[in-house]
């Protein structure tokens, strides 16, 4: 995975970006939105 810098330092990015749900639901969302599901699936 990436890392995220901050005055040069890698630190911990926010809680949110380690939420698996909102991963699942982003992707699903992003899918509908750019037709992509129905290109994969063909």
């Amino acid at each position: 995975m990436g890392k995220y810098f901050t005055d040069k330092r890698a630190v911990q990015s926010s809680p949110a970006s380690y939420d698996t749900d909102a991963v699942v639901r982003l992707w699903a969302e992003s899918e509908q939105q750019t037709a992509l599901a129905q290109h994969v699936a063909a």
